[in-house]
């Protein structure tokens, strides 16, 4: 595989294959590989723990899966729509073991029906990029990231 730049998502990709269209000559790429060369900016880590989502200044009930300092992917639990892509979501949560609340504002990054989660589980879940973070929230889940790895290894 050969690394391209992506103007669209503005870091480097791989095309699984690359031709020439014998018509016009130019290069026709093929089937786009799912994961970019670079990867993640930060490491994350396994959770679960119960927050509330904020959807129009009302709270839903949803549960973490996994957080970083960029993000969190939750499950849905009781919440009236599906979420779109690009739309911002607020956030109330403790992480374990801290009596401190954070609140964070995340852009849905993805929504997964259920069913198409990697786990194949029957659960609604939803990856969140954190858009608005105080950056001492940001260290505390550094922090607890960093604590959680050092743990498992």
């Amino acid at each position: 595989f050969s690394p391209v730049f992506c103007i669209f998502c503005l870091r480097a990709v791989a095309f699984t294959q690359t031709q020439i269209d014998p018509s016009g000559g130019r290069a026709v790429f093929g089937k786009l590989r799912k994961r970019a060369i670079i990867g993640r900016k930060a490491n994350r880590v396994a959770v679960d723990f119960y927050l509330n989502k904020i959807i129009g200044n009302e709270p839903h009930l949803a549960r973490a899966r996994d957080i970083s300092t960029e993000g969190i992917y939750i499950y849905k639990i009781l919440e009236p729509q599906q979420s779109s892509p690009g739309d911002h979501i607020g956030l109330e949560f403790q992480l374990p073991g801290h009596d401190k609340t954070i609140w964070a504002v995340g852009e849905v990054v993805r929504d997964e029906p259920a069913l198409t989660t990697r786990r194949k589980i029957p659960e609604d879940g939803v990856a969140l990029k954190f858009t608005r973070l105080k950056d001492s929230d940001r260290r505390k889940i550094h922090h607890f990231v960093q604590m959680r790895r050092s743990q498992a290894a």
